[in-house]
C-alpha cells in the first residue's frame, strides 16, 4: 500500500503503460524496451539513468542508493544497439529529466512530466487536468492517458521514456515497463 492510501495495481500498470505505448507509435515514435530487471524495482524510470546528447549518452549517478544500478540496464541497452556513451558521471549525484511551467498544485502531483511528440501533440497525463486545458487553449493536440500507478512510484510519462534520436517531426523513444 503507499502512503496515499492507493494500493499498487500490476494490471492496471500494465494497461496504462500499453495506452502510452500505443500513443507514441501512432505519433511515430519508434519504442524501444529495456529487459525488466526484478531486483532494479524503478528502472523503468529510463529518463533518471542517463541524458541524451549529441555526442552519445551521459549515463547517471543516481543519488538513491536503491537506484544506484540502474545504470547498469541501460549502458547494456546502448552497447547492444550501437549508442555511444560519451560520459559516466561519478563525482556527486546527477539524474536526467527537465521541467516546464506548471502551478505548484500540479506540480507536486507530476504535472512536469509530459513530453513533446512534434508537429503541437503533447503527452501528458490525467490527472494534470489544468496544465492540459492550458496545452488545448494554446493549440496543441493533448494526449493524456491515466498514469496513476507510475505517478505512485515518483514519475510520469516524461520519467517513463529516453529519447535516443530526435528530428523536426518525430522522436525515437527508449520505453520500458518491467514484466
Amino acid at each position: 500500500m503507499h502512503k496515499t492510501g492507493i494500493e499498487f495495481d500490476f494490471d492496471l500498470a500494465q494497461r496504462q503503460h500499453r495506452e502510452m505505448v500505443q500513443i507514441y507509435q501512432d505519433a511515430g515514435v519508434t519504442c524501444h524496451f529495456l529487459e525488466s530487471d526484478p531486483v532494479l524495482h524503478r528502472n523503468f524510470f529510463a529518463r533518471d539513468s542517463s541524458v541524451m546528447t549529441p555526442r552519445g549518452a551521459l549515463i547517471c549517478h543516481m543519488q538513491l542508493k536503491c537506484r544506484r544500478a540502474d545504470y547498469l540496464t541501460v549502458i547494456k541497452f546502448y552497447q547492444e544497439i550501437n549508442i555511444p556513451i560519451w560520459r559516466y558521471a561519478i563525482a556527486g549525484h546527477f539524474v536526467g529529466g527537465d521541467f516546464v511551467d506548471v502551478e505548484f498544485s500540479e506540480a507536486k502531483d507530476l504535472g512536469v512530466n509530459l513530453l513533446s511528440l512534434g508537429n503541437k501533440k503533447v503527452l501528458s497525463m490525467a490527472g494534470s487536468v489544468k496544465l492540459n486545458k492550458d496545452l488545448i487553449a494554446r493549440g496543441h493536440e493533448v494526449f493524456a492517458p491515466d498514469m496513476s500507478m507510475f505517478t505512485l512510484g515518483g514519475g510520469g510519462v516524461h520519467c517513463l521514456c529516453q529519447a535516443l534520436k530526435r528530428d523536426s517531426v518525430c522522436a525515437v523513444g527508449l520505453i520500458w515497463l518491467c514484466e
